[in-house]
């Protein structure tokens, strides 16, 4: 822990990393995740951590995965942000998941855990237009490149890069009509669950934290990477 630390200080000063969001390409997005995952909010709870003060664990019922193993219907993924124990930790750019929604997720493992990747830049959310389906960027739902993208073209894009086939796996019948009360409702807002009356202690990380420790996580396991060959 403290290496690393000492690692964040160092690219601090050395200023290499940017304080704000730039749009990555769908292809980049896919070579650098080490799993994808299509599926259904199905719980979210928070929990402490050493880093992040508190994150957001998140359940989600898998239609069709990549990089995951086989048999995995329930993934476990995890963002930073959210409340515990009268404590919030707004972290700018983060995911934002509903229970019930359908969303596309792009992966990263570390220490044993599923994060999105690039924050929500690694979430898209799911809308069906005529009979297809649509991916719709968190961070750039406007973007000409990753702002839109169909589904089947997603897919088709990913198995090419990763030279192997989604594992699907078949909805049962509630998980449909859930899935179709979901669309039905109109939620007016998708930030994290509204603070008790109590007064609570409201800390925010600077997007640029973000940025720099995702950065360095992902510097890191590359070198252990290239370690390991």
């Amino acid at each position: 822990m403290r290496s690393l630390v000492g690692y964040l200080i160092t690219l601090i000063i050395s200023g290499a990393y940017a304080t704000t969001f730039v749009p990555i390409s769908i292809k980049e997005q896919v070579v650098k995740s080490d799993s994808i995952v299509h599926g259904t909010v199905v719980s979210k709870s928070y929990e402490s951590h050493e880093v992040f003060g508190v994150v957001t664990h998140v359940e989600l019922r898998s239609e069709r995965s990549q990089g995951l193993n086989d048999s995995q219907q329930v993934v476990d993924v995890y963002y930073p942000g959210g409340e515990l124990q009268q404590q919030k930790i707004v972290v700018p750019g983060s995911p934002e998941l509903e229970i019930g929604e359908q969303v596309v997720l792009v992966l990263n493992n570390h220490k044993k855990n599923l994060w999105v990747s690039n924050l929500g830049l690694g979430k898209y959310s799911l809308r069906k237009v005529g009979r297809e389906w649509i991916m719709v960027n968190q961070i750039f739902p406007d973007h000409p490149e990753i702002g839109h993208l169909s589904l089947k073209r997603f897919v088709k894009l990913v198995e090419k890069i990763k030279g192997r086939k989604f594992v699907h796996r078949e909805k049962s019948k509630h998980e449909v009509e859930s899935q179709k009360e979901f669309s039905r409702r109109k939620t007016p807002s998708r930030s994290i669950a509204s603070l008790p009356s109590e007064p609570q202690e409201d800390s925010r990380i600077p997007i640029y934290w973000l940025v720099i420790i995702f950065g360095a996580l992902g510097v890191c396991l590359q070198v252990l990477r290239k370690k390991k060959r």
